[in-house]
């Protein structure tokens, strides 16, 4: 039996070789005979057994670290603006046509 060449016989990895005899069912004669296949498959190997890339998050940003009590003073913040807003449009209307001092009517 001739023997493979030095430069072959490194190519063939022993985790190639067993991939190949798993997936294509090849034996080890075949492969030798056929350099331009087992090129192709060595290929395709790469591709298979490459690391994947880690997928990045859905957000563009990093979240940040809130505690509870901040999101209950924000929660509480938001409440006393639109508590403000509610007593402005209550106010509003009782100065009747006159509006706020120094401010222009648009009907005028």
């Amino acid at each position: 039996m001739p023997k493979q060449p030095a430069a072959s016989r490194e190519q063939l990895s022993p985790e190639f070789v067993k991939w190949l005899r798993t997936t294509k069912n090849m034996r080890t004669k075949q492969i030798s005979r056929q350099p331009e296949l087992v090129k192709q498959y060595q290929k395709e190997f790469a591709r298979e057994s490459a690391p994947r890339r880690e997928r990045r998050g859905l957000l563009p940003f990093s979240m940040p670290n809130l505690s509870m009590m901040d999101i209950l003073n924000h929660v509480n913040r938001a409440q006393q603006v639109l508590s403000v807003i509610q007593n402005l449009q209550t106010v509003l209307p009782t100065l009747g046509a006159k509006g706020l001092p120094g401010s222009k009517n648009i009907d005028q």
